[in-house]
């Protein structure tokens, strides 16, 4: 895991592609896991949505290491992550 950590960069496209091949799951088997269309995994992965919930889930679907965890997560924007207002964040 802390090789992994150390190869991600601020580009958090780059780093949903590294974290991806470390987990071993493709697209198809984190929308399973995730309960979402293979492409909405895919445009989450690309930074095409940016949606805290989304990200969040997919990134738990990866199985990652708490700290490789935040490194895509506050990659993808500067701003500050927004409360979900849906009771069932996760799952």
């Amino acid at each position: 895991a802390s090789s992994l950590l150390k190869s991600l960069t601020n580009d958090f496209k780059d780093c949903m592609k590294k974290a991806r091949k470390w987990s071993g799951l493709t697209i198809e088997e984190i929308a399973d896991i995730v309960k979402m269309e293979p492409r909405q995994v895919s445009r989450i992965c690309a930074g095409e949505i940016k949606k805290t919930e989304s990200v969040i889930r997919v990134l738990l679907a990866m199985k990652l290491p708490p700290i490789v965890t935040l490194k895509p997560y506050f990659s993808r924007n500067r701003s500050t992550p927004r409360a979900s207002s849906s009771s069932s964040v996760f799952f």
